[in-house]
């Protein structure tokens, strides 16, 4: 018999009915446009002259400003923006009141300096005890480094990630995409949504805190990148591994005739398809040989299958390679690139690039879309990002009753 809970209607948005006021900075950025673009209606709170997305570039045919960066415009999408200075009294006191009003507030400032103006999660849950607060950090509220500042170099530093990039002879590279920021907000929108639901299931409906660690979410990548358990269970300390895969052996990356590249793997049940393959160029040579048919002998030897697969991709384009390594169920794949993949058949065929308008360019972009499908509540960009300020009316006026004087003051002083 079905619940009493699944006989609700649905909303169009799995967070349609959540609230979430966005004081984080550049870490916490992802964490908030996963909640807005699930549907939350998340208010960005920024100080008047503009949050540090708006002034980092790439900007928009490279006209500088705060309307303008590209960056602004990816991580803020459907949000609003409201201005306002926190450290300042009356601003602090407005953002009390906003905070009696929302289910959510996010934030990444340091530990303790939001206690130090009045508005820590346990200031702000004596008049709204059913809030959940996010503090994303690099090293979390507590610890011997939570006081310690960190940029996203510094989570993939400290996080281990940094170890495994790159040749085992180079020095550690920094590995591209700002992940350290994505897997911090991934971790908190993750447990924001988990502390949502424990509050509805909660008969008090209480809020809770949520302390995410940068530091603690780049860690746990970079463990389960050793997914044998090599330094609990055998000692051993996964190291970049180049062109091969951590914790694996050989080379796994080969160039093609055009260029480009491919990853490429042989299931252990498949050793025979790719031996054919081999023979069809002549290059089998010497693992024709029964010996190695057996993975123990190829993980202990990887160089003659490496050099056969480099040989053999050499002869291919990428794409014809891709298709033929598949064909022959064998995990040949492509690299791609940011061009490969504003191209990629399957990306496309799942309508994962998006078309948002911008008004105030008289242009549309196109935008990376849903990271997941949600059947009945669909993840959806709902519009651009804000202007700054754009919703300073809707919110000050329209929510908390400030008159339009009241505005004007707060603006000739500074406040908003």
């Amino acid at each position: 018999m079905p619940s009493q809970q699944s006989q609700l209607p649905v909303p169009d948005k799995a967070l349609a009915d959540i609230q979430v006021l966005d004081l984080s900075l550049e870490i916490g950025a992802y964490c908030t446009k996963i909640l807005a673009d699930l549907g939350a209606r998340v208010i960005r709170v920024e100080p008047p002259e503009g949050d540090s997305l708006r002034h980092k570039g790439p900007y928009y045919h490279g006209q500088v400003g705060v309307e303008t960066s590209l960056r602004h415009f990816h991580y803020n999408t459907s949000k609003k923006s409201i201005t306002l200075d926190i450290e300042t009294p009356d601003g602090a006191a407005l953002l009390r009141r906003l905070a009696q009003r929302c289910d959510v507030l996010v934030e990444s400032y340091a530990p303790g300096h939001l206690a130090s103006l009045g508005l820590s999660h346990e200031e702000l849950s004596k008049t709204n005890p059913n809030l959940i607060t996010a503090s994303i950090t690099p090293f979390g509220q507590q610890g011997a480094y939570s006081g310690y500042v960190g940029t996203d170099i510094v989570g993939a530093a400290m996080g281990g990630l940094m170890a495994l990039c790159g040749f085992p002879d180079d020095p550690p590279n920094h590995p591209a995409g700002l992940q350290g920021y994505h897997l911090a907000s991934i971790a908190a929108s993750t447990g924001i949504t988990l502390a949502i639901c424990a509050r509805d299931m909660d008969p008090a409906g209480m809020g809770s805190h949520l302390d995410i660690s940068m530091q603690e979410a780049v860690s746990m990548s970079t463990i389960q990148t050793a997914n044998a358990k090599f330094y609990t269970d055998l000692g051993q300390t996964p190291n970049r591994a180049g062109m091969g895969s951590v914790g694996g052996s050989g080379r796994s990356i080969h160039q093609c005739r055009d260029g480009g590249w491919v990853s490429f793997v042989v299931p252990p049940d498949f050793w025979d398809n790719f031996i054919v393959w081999l023979l069809e160029h002549d290059l089998a040579e010497e693992l024709i040989a029964p010996e190695w048919s057996e993975p123990v002998k190829r993980m202990e030897d990887p160089g003659p299958v490496a050099d056969a697969t480099g040989k053999l991709a050499a002869l291919y384009n990428r794409n014809d390679f891709f298709r033929e390594a598949q064909n022959r169920r064998l995990l040949g794949m492509p690299v791609n690139t940011i061009d490969d993949l504003y191209e990629d058949e399957q990306l496309n065929s799942r309508g994962f690039f998006v078309e948002i308008e911008h008004d105030e360019l008289q242009d549309t972009l196109t935008y990376p879309g849903a990271p997941m499908l949600l059947s009945e509540t669909p993840y959806e960009i709902a519009h651009a990002a804000p202007s700054l300020g754009e919703h300073n009316e809707e919110v000050f006026a329209g929510e908390l009753g400030l008159s339009a004087k009241e505005i004007e003051d707060l603006r000739s002083s500074g406040v908003i």
